[in-house]
């Protein structure tokens, strides 16, 4: 159920924590004082307070330290008024957490500002800067530091005079159910149509995918092969001579027991083989020996032996990882826990 909106004066007070501050209030005013005690709660839980004195005493003592509650409503137009007074009855500029004498704030906060979509390049203007807040979540903070200059953009807008540091992107994107549709707010475009990877929305739109979720670029890259998405008749063979054809990359996939990404691999060039089937025909790697079986000697500093053709046996026999074995077979590694290479023979 929805919070009633309320307009009027609130209060954050210190209920625990040190001694000598139990009892110290921050008062302030809001249109919706529950909506904005909210955001104090928000902006204190993510270190992203205004106050330095409250965001130091949440730091130190939680959330559980504060009681937050309503004083009073008021009218918009006795706001300032009221926030004045209440701040100089609590003497909470004093001895409490706020840092001016109140009113004069609020005033700044409800003057008229108009802001410009990075994005869409929308011009908008807002009644005031709570009311931006509100509608954005955007912190108090962030948006002081926006209008000083210090920060160049808050949730997608900025300034005027700064727009031409930016330049609105509209992109035409095509879909076989939805047609063609134009993107300006990528955030809207995938909420409305549930795109379940940003990654592959931001990939599709530089140029480094083809399409994400049925979704291309009108004018976009066309794939590297141009057949890569037909139906292909292929024929592979293992180390034992068996050999296996089809066109159905799925079946096959599963009668060797490999993944269809380890296949597809196999069938596009990418990989030259996977569980010891490859492509016929297929590219060969530079060493015209490196896939084949062969027969080999290692031996250790005290003389001893081991010979075969299967390396994961061997390696499981000396106590060594299998990677490092391999290494010691291809030259890329002299010894491995004392084992070294005797001499290997191809079948």
């Amino acid at each position: 159920m929805a919070r009633e909106k309320i307009c009027g004066i609130y209060v954050i007070e210190a209920m625990s924590g040190n001694p000598d501050k139990i009892g110290f209030k921050y008062v302030g005013q809001s249109l919706n004082c529950n909506r904005r005690l909210l955001r104090h709660q928000n902006e204190l839980k993510l270190q992203k307070h205004y106050n330095p004195k409250l965001q130091r005493y949440y730091n130190k003592y939680g959330v559980y330290s504060f009681k937050f509650y309503i004083i009073k409503s008021y009218l918009q137009k006795e706001l300032d008024f009221w926030e004045r007074w209440w701040i100089k009855c609590f003497n909470s500029q004093e001895e409490g957490f706020n840092l001016t004498s109140g009113g004069h704030s609020g005033e700044a906060a409800r003057k008229p500002i108009t802001l410009h979509n990075i994005y869409t390049g929308e011009i908008k203007s807002f009644k005031s800067q709570t009311e931006f807040g509100e509608q954005y979540h955007a912190s108090s903070a962030n948006l002081t530091a926006l209008l000083k200059g210090k920060q160049k953009t808050i949730k997608g807008w900025c300034l005027p005079q700064n727009i031409s540091l930016y330049k609105p992107q509209q992109y035409s994107l095509y879909h076989s159910m939805h047609g063609k549709v134009i993107v300006c707010d990528l955030k809207e475009f995938r909420q409305k149509y549930n795109i379940g990877y940003p990654e592959h929305l931001t990939e599709l739109l530089s140029g480094k995918r083809y399409s994400c979720e049925g979704w291309k670029l009108e004018n976009g890259r066309e794939r590297d092969n141009a057949n890569a998405h037909k139906r292909f008749h292929f024929k592979l063979i293992n180390n034992s001579g068996e050999i296996i054809e089809g066109f159905n990359q799925t079946e096959c996939a599963k009668k060797i027991g490999v993944t269809h990404q380890l296949l597809w691999n196999v069938l596009h060039g990418k990989n030259i083989s996977c569980a010891g089937w490859r492509l016929v025909n297929g590219r060969e790697k530079s060493n015209g020996n490196a896939n084949k079986r062969f027969k080999f000697k290692i031996i250790n500093a005290t003389g001893k032996i081991v010979e075969g053709f299967n390396q994961t046996e061997c390696a499981n026999k000396i106590n060594i990882p299998v990677r490092q074995l391999n290494k010691i077979l291809v030259g890329q590694r002299k010894t491995c826990h004392g084992w070294k290479l005797l001499e290997r023979e191809y079948k």
